[in-house]
């Protein structure tokens, strides 16, 4: 049996993962409860738990109320977010720790540009001063070419920028506990952003021990309730995670579990549920088939008996729920990679806590 998962390119397209943000630097229980299956815990993680209590507590949540359009500039409702948000609000909190993830991306962004634009500019230099002659393949007009992308690339990402000025942006551990917040509140795509790990980011992991150790305690008891809420692509992730021949894929969240063919199987197993019993396999005509493929890769490694203990687990465990339009948002990635959680998914009401 092959022992690298690849799985074909329509269940990679449900996997979804966001390039870009991997280029940032990511890889995508409630607080005193016992510590999810996993990995043996950090050392120390009860204080480290104290260290990052959310604003609120989960007890405390309010009802929500509905967000300010996305395309407000945040300077106008930052302030308003923070005070519903450490009020109870899971929304808020949730499209709080939301806006700073995104300003932080364009901010990258921003620099990634201006230095790809700073070692153009240096490249025409270096060929002016050699009497203009061609180096490594390089016309002059190549280079303006490679210039004048550039700068409009910094251009478009700046505009994209003003979205975030005025702002200043918070600490790490800040935009943690603002996504911990609201999923411990249970509010669903937070759960999810926050049980993958897309909370964190790995250029900023010292700045996150911490939070670090606390999820590592909570994260899956938190995904194992997303999924049995229905949200598919939090299964999607906790299968990879689970998965023997997608070890280490990556995620925080693959670091946390043991590998166990079983769950991630019963997991897979809902999955097609889903796609058999709705016209989701319709959208993406191949996703059946290749979704049965890599069922029978991990069925192959199997005994019998385990293959239907995986499916009394799955036929007892709750049903997923997605429609074509959350299928049509997902994209290729790697491997239970998960994109981050767009602002505008964080307007829905919170529904019950994870137990």
């Amino acid at each position: 049996m092959n022992k690298q998962w690849m799985l074909p390119a329509a269940v990679i397209l449900l996997i979804a993962a966001a390039a870009w943000a991997v280029l940032q630097g990511r890889p995508g229980t409630m607080a005193g409860a016992d510590p999810a299956p996993g990995r043996a815990e950090a050392s120390g993680s009860v204080s480290a738990a104290e260290q990052v209590q959310p604003p609120v507590q989960a007890a405390g949540m309010v009802a929500n109320r509905a967000l300010p359009p996305v395309d407000l500039p945040l300077a106008q409702v930052v302030d308003d977010l923070r005070r519903r948000a450490d009020r109870g609000e899971a929304n808020a909190a949730c499209r709080l720790a939301a806006e700073w993830t995104y300003c932080r991306g364009l901010q990258q962004r921003v620099q990634g540009h201006e230095y790809v634009l700073r070692t153009q500019e240096r490249r025409a230099l270096r060929l002016a001063a050699n009497a203009g002659r061609e180096q490594a393949g390089m016309s002059a007009e190549m280079l303006e070419r490679g210039i004048d992308n550039a700068q409009a690339q910094l251009d478009r990402s700046k505009q994209q920028f003003a979205h975030c000025d005025a702002v200043p942006m918070p600490r790490p551990d800040e935009i943690v506990r603002y996504w911990r917040q609201a999923a411990l509140a249970g509010h669903l795509p937070a759960m999810r952003n926050y049980a993958v790990g897309n909370a964190f980011r790995r250029n900023e992991a010292l700045d996150n021990l911490p939070a670090l150790a606390v999820y590592r305690q909570e994260a899956v008891k938190i995904a194992r309730a997303a999924v049995d809420r229905g949200d598919l692509r939090t299964a999607l992730a906790l299968a990879g995670a689970y998965s023997p021949l997608t070890v280490r894929n990556g995620t925080y969240l693959s670091q946390i579990v043991e590998p166990d063919a079983g769950e991630a199987l019963a997991l897979l197993y809902r999955i097609d549920d889903l796609l058999g019993r709705s016209d989701l396999s319709k959208a993406q005509p191949d996703l059946r088939q290749d979704l049965t493929i890599s069922i029978e890769e991990l069925e192959a490694g199997m005994s019998p008996q385990d293959i239907r203990a995986a499916r009394t687990r799955a036929a007892k465990s709750p049903p997923l729920a997605a429609d074509s339009g959350e299928l049509q948002n997902l994209f290729a990635g790697a491997r239970g990679v998960t994109a981050d959680l767009p602002r505008e998914e964080c307007d829905v009401a919170a529904a019950s806590k994870p137990r």
